[in-house]
């Protein structure tokens, strides 16, 4: 108390004005933060809206292309064109948020954003969507996965985002990029139970009919012995599964 012995009523009174200019610091500071954070959960409910969109459309799509060519007729001449701009600005739109909050997209949602670019020829933006969709888990990303699912590093849906990428890369006329992004895709589905092996099977598969179409019958067939000895690898149990469809 002898501190304080020698202070005037003045001295008290700068003394509780720095302490309401402290606290209404601390206040102010907490207010920004939780609008900061409504401000990127407002973010992530529109991009949320904005994929449901998009996803939407692309049934729209698959539906409209299996009319028949009378049903079609009936239609506006432009039909598939509104589609596709309708698509292009969902894409686009898609992609400013995620560039905001990368942390809270999925590999899923990237590559739905990818392909809708693909789709409309947007193909610059699609490749950089997939390399998105496909690169390794940022460290923090990574310990969270070891710390709460004890799952390794090495994912399904990251050998999925490679598969696709590989795929687009291979329609794109560059399969040599596309064999490395399918080699990756296996080494990610790395493991021996069933489920594993299917994704690789059918990675092989997906291959080969890729191989296929452009001609490569030897290399189609060298892929198609590699999905028939995935396959052949199964338990007895899920081949039997298997054996009844």
């Amino acid at each position: 108390m002898e501190l304080f012995a020698g202070w005037t009523p003045k001295d008290w009174m700068a003394l509780g004005a720095l302490a309401v200019s402290m606290l209404a610091l601390l206040v102010s500071a907490l207010s920004y933060a939780q609008k900061a954070e409504e401000g990127r959960s407002a973010l992530r409910k529109q991009l949320t809206d904005t994929l449901h969109k998009l996803s939407d459309l692309k049934i729209d799509v698959v539906k409209y292309r299996a009319l028949s060519e009378e049903e079609k007729s009936k239609l506006p001449s432009n039909y598939i064109g509104f589609f596709n701009e309708q698509q292009r600005f969902l894409v686009r739109q898609g992609t400013h948020l995620a560039e905001q909050l990368p942390e809270l997209v999925n590999r899923f949602e990237y590559l739905l954003l990818a392909e809708g670019a693909n789709s409309v020829d947007e193909i610059e933006q699609a490749e950089a969507l997939y390399k998105t969709a496909s690169r390794p888990l940022p460290l923090t990303a990574h310990i969270k996965s070891l710390l709460f699912s004890l799952k390794p590093a090495r994912s399904v849906e990251r050998g999925i985002a490679l598969r696709n990428y590989g795929t687009y890369l291979f329609t794109e006329a560059r399969r040599g990029d596309a064999a490395k992004k399918f080699k990756a895709a296996l080494t990610e589905f790395n493991g021996e139970n069933d489920r594993q092996r299917s994704y690789r099977a059918f990675t092989y598969e997906l291959w080969a009919e890729l191989e296929r179409s452009t001609g490569n019958a030897r290399g189609a067939t060298q892929l198609l012995t590699q999905a028939v000895r995935e396959y052949d690898s199964f338990s007895n149990s899920r081949r039997a599964r298997l054996q009844r469809f």
